[in-house]
């Protein structure tokens, strides 16, 4: 078990390392993949958006990103909604509106983890 436990940790070490030298790159997915989402995909796809999600959490925790960098994000994303209505945008509208909340939540969350860290 303990082999187990060690061949475990060993892998997870060399994918943290892996994940550490391309970072930027997986920055730069995460944004092809949010201006997918948004502006081309004309359907919702639940694994898609959860997979950016993920992407926008390794992110999180490579870059240490702080929350307001999150909000101001998420503030983009919502401007994007309020400015496609005028387009007759629906989809985009919703998109927008929808990675609004997502954003403004991982912010929320991130805010909770530090402040509780602190204690």
């Amino acid at each position: 078990m303990s082999k187990l436990i060690a061949k475990f940790k060993q892998k997870a070490r060399r994918l943290k390392s892996l994940m550490v030298k391309y970072r930027r790159l997986l920055l730069i997915i995460f944004f092809i993949g949010l201006f997918y989402d948004v502006f081309l995909n004309t359907r919702i796809s639940e694994y898609f958006t959860a997979f950016i999600i993920l992407l926008w959490c390794l992110n999180l925790l490579l870059f240490k990103i702080k929350p307001r960098k999150t909000i101001a994000l998420g503030v983009a994303a919502y401007l994007l909604a309020f400015v496609s209505q005028f387009w007759g945008k629906e989809v985009i509208m919703e998109k927008g509106a929808s990675w609004f909340l997502i954003f403004t939540l991982t912010a929320l969350i991130q805010w909770l983890i530090k402040n509780l860290l602190k204690k």
